[in-house]
């Protein structure tokens, strides 16, 4: 190498404290530095691109170094070399100085570019930019909030490379964010991931996929047994899980096949499907969250929690997307922000509720239980346009929906709306001729506000046959009417058994006072 060419290139390389002695790795490896090693490279090149574009000081610093030893290396400089200005419009990847703190308005448009990179299909830019990004030194709480989505965003990258254990490990760091929306990101992104390791998830959109699986695939029908019970078609999920435990009897299989029993109201089953497997495997989270289940049906609010909370700290440590089994540890996670998010409904904590009813929704946006959730619970809270919004998204997936019909028509009650109200709760009933008790009571309610005592009287007394350990609006429009008939006693057993059902509503614990001072009154 000429002695005037290293000098000079010593010279470059001094002010950033860089040696001589390894040039062409000052630069990052996508560098035109590095890249020169592999193909031929002009002074005149890398000088222009070194110029005013120069992201950072080690970048220029190694591109002119590497420009001026080009001539010691035997490179020539061409006649028809393309003129500067056109050289200079090369794509330069945007590197920082690690040293220097950088703003947050820097990390936002580093993610938005990431985005696009995503979007674009460019996979493996976005996990360099990425990557670079992360390697930022960055002080203040925005810019350290917005790194945090990207991470999320280089798991998303290394779950589109294929590196699926890599993009967990990043992702799962991501959930420790309660407070902020990278939670739901990470979430919404790890579905992604989860969805791309199994065929268990049918693409919402798309005709429903009802091709059996072969009768003597294990894997195949415990698929095929998510993917029907994701579509409402019960009977043949239990079929097609029940075959799967019949080939290979692994506890994964029996706990999904626990909560199948579970949606048919077999309680028992299911509660001794769950004691065999927590017995097997006490570590796994399904058999946990099959209990915490079963204690809500109960309401036996103390241990769901106990029971269901430790489940979802498990399947947090869990390395779902290189486990056996990842399909079954994303449906019991589901399972798991489900339980919490109904637990915390039941008491009257729907801001929790609507919280864990969104992590299903993050990656499920078309999960039909999460959005009813979400919707009652959005009710709970008074705000009746988002539960409108709510429950309307669950009509256009499931039109005849009765869940959804009969909570909209609470709505139109709240509002007074009551000739729409009758309409909705009747539409409910006509698609829902089971054990729904919803459409009673509410129709209860509306004939109450009209004068229509006997028919109010009818539809409570319906709702309470049906299933007298649920809601409490029913045993309030009941006693109403028993104390305006002076059915005192008759009244009271009521309005307790409500505060039995749903100890959060006030106004039959107010009544019920009420009625207890006028008897103390001589």
């Amino acid at each position: 190498m000429p002695a005037q060419s290293s000098s000079a290139a010593t010279a470059v390389a001094r002010p950033v404290g860089r040696s001589i002695e390894a040039p062409f790795a000052w630069g990052a490896p996508h560098c035109p530095a590095t890249r020169a090693r592999r193909r031929p490279c002009y002074p005149g090149q890398v000088m222009a691109v070194a110029g005013p574009r120069a992201p950072c000081p080690e970048y220029a610093c190694s591109l002119l170094a590497l420009a001026l030893l080009l001539p010691g290396l035997g490179c020539v400089e061409p006649a028809d070399v393309a003129p500067v200005d056109t050289i200079s419009s090369v794509e330069v990847p945007t590197v920082q100085d690690p040293r220097v703190d950088v703003g947050s308005e820097e990390i936002l448009r580093r993610n938005d570019q990431i985005r696009s990179h995503l979007d674009g299909g460019r996979a493996d830019e976005a996990r360099s930019l990425a990557e670079q990004t992360l390697a930022l030194h960055v002080t203040g709480s925005e810019g350290l909030d917005r790194l945090r989505d990207t991470r999320k965003l280089l798991g998303a990258a290394l779950a589109d490379l294929g590196r699926a254990a890599e993009a967990e490990a990043l992702l799962t760091v991501a959930l420790s964010r309660e407070d902020s929306d990278h939670w739901n990101c990470a979430y919404q992104a790890l579905g992604v991931l989860y969805s791309r390791s199994t065929d268990a998830e049918q693409e919402h959109g798309r005709p429903f996929d009802a091709t059996p699986p072969p009768k003597g695939d294990p894997e195949a029908n415990f698929r095929a047994a998510l993917r029907y019970y994701d579509a409402s078609r019960r009977p043949a999920a239990l079929a097609f899980i029940e075959r799967a435990i019949a080939l290979q009897p692994v506890p994964q299989f029996h706990v999904v096949r626990g909560f199948f029993l579970l949606a048919d109201k077999r309680f028992a089953e299911a509660e001794e499907v769950f004691r065999l497997a927590a017995e097997q495997v006490p570590e796994d989270p399904g058999a946990a969250a099959g209990r915490g289940h079963l204690a809500i049906i109960g309401r036996e609010y103390v241990d769901a929690q106990a029971a269901l909370e430790p489940a979802l700290q498990r399947w947090q440590g869990i390395d779902v997307a290189s486990s056996t089994h990842p399909g079954y540890y994303d449906f019991v996670h589901r399972m798991i922000c489900l339980g919490l998010g109904w637990l915390h409904a039941n008491q009257d904590q729907h801001e929790v509720a609507v919280d864990y009813f969104q992590r299903v929704l993050a990656s499920r946006p078309y999960d039909l239980l999460a959005r009813l959730g979400r919707g009652n619970s959005l009710m709970g809270l008074g705000d009746m346009d988002a539960a409108e919004v709510e429950l309307r998204g669950v009509l256009e997936l499931d039109p005849e929906n009765p869940y959804a019909t009969a909570e909209l028509a609470s709505i139109g009650l709240s509002r007074g709306q009551l000739d729409a109200a009758e309409r909705g709760f009747k539409t409910a009933l006509e698609s829902h001729r089971g054990g729904y008790t919803c459409p009673y009571e509410g129709l209860g309610m509306v004939y109450l506000r009209q004068g229509r005592i006997q028919e109010a009287r009818t539809s409570f007394e319906k709702a309470i046959e049906l299933n007298p350990d649920i809601e409490y609006k029913k045993f309030n429009g009941l006693a109403e009417i028993y104390l305006q008939e002076g059915r005192i006693d008759e009244a009271e057993r009521l309005l307790e058994k409500s505060i039995a059902n749903y100890p959060y509503d006030s106004t039959a614990a107010r009544k019920l006072q009420e009625l207890r001072s006028m008897r103390a009154t001589p």
